[in-house]
């Protein structure tokens, strides 16, 4: 079962991204359902609806950071560098905004703009990690690829001196 899904994985980029997206954001969820409200005592509807939206936002939030990394992927380190930075800082501040709107709209109860710090922080946590997850799964990517093509012409090369000796 493990093997049919690693080979699709590696052959289709757009399948592993989709993938580590619902395995990412499950895995927030479940650690945030064990380390806050269950800790908290808060396990309810409201609680557990907000994890869940917070997920499917963080989904949302974090898609188009796929298309605008990909585009700065071949521009200079310092422009990268500068287009994650920014994008975390912006993306995450967004990603606070709309947890907080479902929270308080969820509960019934006004939103927690005085908190907006404590929101803000960890969500700033959540998309550095996600971009840091992203760019090393990109570099892993290339790596394998290059070290794929290197395979292959050593052996291409080795094939073609066995076929030169025993023409000899």
């Amino acid at each position: 079962m493990i093997r049919p899904l690693v080979k699709v994985l590696h052959a289709n980029r757009n399948v592993r991204f989709w993938f580590c997206q619902l395995v990412g954001w499950g895995g927030y969820s479940v650690g945030t359902f064990l380390t806050i409200t269950l800790v908290d005592d808060n396990v309810s509807w409201a609680h557990v609806g907000h994890i869940a939206m917070s997920a499917a936002l963080g989904i949302l939030a974090t898609w188009p950071l796929r298309s605008l990394y990909h585009y700065t992927f071949q521009s200079p380190i310092g422009l990268r560098i500068f287009v994650a930075a920014s994008s975390v800082v912006l993306f995450s501040g967004l990603w606070t905004i709309l947890r907080i709107q479902v929270f308080a709209w969820l509960v019934n109860e006004p939103p927690l703009w005085q908190e907006v710090n404590y929101w803000y922080f960890g969500s700033l946590f959540v998309f550095l990690s996600w971009t840091v997850l992203y760019y090393g799964i990109k570099y892993y990517d290339l790596l394998t690829t290059e070290h794929q093509k290197l395979l292959q012409e050593s052996a291409q090369k080795r094939a073609e001196q066995l076929r030169r000796s025993q023409a000899e």
